[in-house]
């Protein structure tokens, strides 16, 4: 069995009920971020949009339900805020739960025999009426650019609100999980060479750049060359940590190793507050080579800080 995997199944999962549902919060989001970028694109067809609409809302109400796992996980004030932030989300997107109930049982509620038609009434206790199969039927409204509403009878979700709902519950929540939305955001990381964070960003971009001779050339001089020795290609890591994005916080244990953890992408800078939980990220291991410039070198991409005593060193 390897380390990683010594490290990950002595992590125990119900003792870390927030970070599991982190892991779920980001999931989702990312599904409904991708389901309204679909759904108000009016180039695409009706048909398309419609589909996409209706995974919007399966999407949001999987967004609500993490929040709401990582809000009941919680104790005192942080469960009083993301209590808060749920809350707030709810009165913003009412239908939200509803609206998938009534897509994710569309069989029962087609045949009038749906929760919803029949409140308060047993399954085997219920008699199927022609306005119960009709009662929440499907219909769209499209008026414009980021304007499009799912009705389902009485029951409404504005998908452009229920995006901007969802992206103020998964801030207010990470920021109670000790993520915070950087004040930094929008300004560019001074250029210096011997400062680790500009130089994950430059690791980053070449990373995720189209491969090519000269990228590969200059990633040979972002990294450690026993990495270049050992593995030589990247594209691994790349695959790993696509969707990912450095958190503005270094971790030090010692002057010539640094941590920077890598989280999924919301599309706002984050700014760790505490340790980034293991199960959410990954993790840039750097490296401060004197006898290299830049001294900052990329050593591993992975799920678990590499150990200072676990890196070479040039005498070793």
């Amino acid at each position: 069995m390897s380390e990683e995997t010594t490290r990950s199944a002595a992590w125990s999962r119900l003792d870390n009920l927030p970070t599991v549902g982190m892991n779920y919060l980001y999931t989702w989001y990312r599904a409904a971020v991708m389901e309204h970028e679909r759904v108000v694109d009016q180039t695409r067809g009706r048909a398309d949009r419609q589909v996409d609409a209706y995974q919007f809302v399966h999407a949001l109400r999987q967004v609500h339900r993490s929040a709401c796992m990582i809000r009941d996980a919680l104790d005192g004030y942080a469960r009083h805020e993301a209590g808060r932030a749920v809350a707030d989300f709810e009165a913003a997107v009412p239908d939200a739960k509803n609206a998938r109930d009534v897509l994710d049982h569309f069989d029962a509620y087609a045949q009038g025999m749906g929760n919803l038609s029949h409140p308060g009434t047993r399954t085997n206790q219920r008699t199927p009426t022609e306005q119960a199969a009709r009662e929440f039927d499907a219909f769209y409204e499209t008026q414009g650019p980021n304007h499009y509403i799912v009705h389902l009878g009485r029951l409404s979700v504005d998908v452009t609100a229920g995006r901007h709902a969802a992206d103020t519950m998964v801030d207010r929540v990470l920021d109670v999980l000790g993520l915070t939305t950087s004040t930094d955001e929008g300004a560019s990381l001074e250029f210096d060479l011997d400062n680790p964070l500009p130089m994950t960003s430059i690791f980053l971009t070449c990373l995720w750049s189209p491969l090519s001779p000269e990228v590969s050339d200059v990633l040979t001089q972002l990294v450690t060359p026993e990495v270049v020795d050992d593995r030589g290609d990247f594209s691994e890591a790349a695959q790993s940590v696509e969707g990912y994005a450095p958190v503005t916080h270094v971790e030090r244990p010692r002057p010539d190793v640094a941590y920077v953890a890598l989280v999924p992408d919301t599309g706002r800078v984050r700014q760790a507050t505490r340790r980034v939980p293991i199960m959410v990220s990954w993790w840039l291991t750097l490296q401060r080579r004197t006898d290299l410039e830049p001294h900052w070198r990329a050593f591993a991409v992975s799920r678990h800080p590499i150990e200072p005593d676990d890196m070479p060193w040039p005498d070793d």
